[in-house]
């Protein structure tokens, strides 16, 4: 089998591994480290409450704030 081409990343035009390119990514590592600080990934949270809806949490440093018995530092 001949040698592949590597495939050039999509924002810097450098080459990608050919192991990433097979995953079927279009950046190299450096660029995709960019874009993950740039857009981070956020998650949601619901949380059951006894006697209420759920409450959605955004961040999750909220989650020590949605026990008012239990204090945390």
């Amino acid at each position: 089998m001949p040698d592949e081409v590597p495939k050039p990343c999509r924002i810097c035009n450098d080459a990608i591994n050919p192991a990433r390119a097979e995953l079927g990514k279009t950046t190299c590592i450096e660029c995709q480290v960019d874009l993950d600080r740039q857009y981070p990934v956020k998650h949601l949270v619901a949380i059951p409450y006894s006697k209420g809806a759920y409450q959605h949490i955004y961040n999750p440093k909220d989650l020590f704030d949605t026990n008012p018995k239990e204090q945390r530092t």
